[in-house]
């Protein structure tokens, strides 16, 4: 359902997720309606406790076509500035009205970057 996320801190990333519905089965990003990336503390926190929310238009973008379903998430560089640490991150996506879970995992926070 995803993969888990090692992201140093302060950084910029794009990270492209493949959509997959529960089965494991690939979905067609150009019939979605909307996306949802959500990044909170712990996996059972509320929508009031999010760190990052990010939606189609508002760093999430949708290049895929019906053969690639195929979207990218665009975090700033303050999007990454939390405390080192896991936390957990869910993509949901709407498609026919119906909304379901394309991927979850780990959102890890590294040390930063130094140059």
């Amino acid at each position: 359902m995803g993969t888990d996320l090692e992201i140093p801190k302060g950084t910029i990333a794009t990270i492209p997720f493949d959509l997959e519905d529960g089965d494991g089965n690939a979905l067609d990003a150009t019939t979605a309606t909307a996306f949802r990336f959500a990044v909170k503390r712990r996996i059972k926190d509320t929508d009031e406790n999010l760190f990052t929310e990010l939606t189609l238009g508002s760093g999430v973008s949708a290049p895929g076509t019906p053969t690639t379903a195929r979207i990218n998430v665009a975090l700033t560089a303050t999007q990454t500035e939390h405390e080192e640490d896991d936390y957990f991150y869910e993509l949901w996506v709407t498609i026919g009205g119906e909304t379901q879970r394309s991927a979850n995992g780990k959102y890890r926070i590294l040390p930063r970057v130094r140059t």
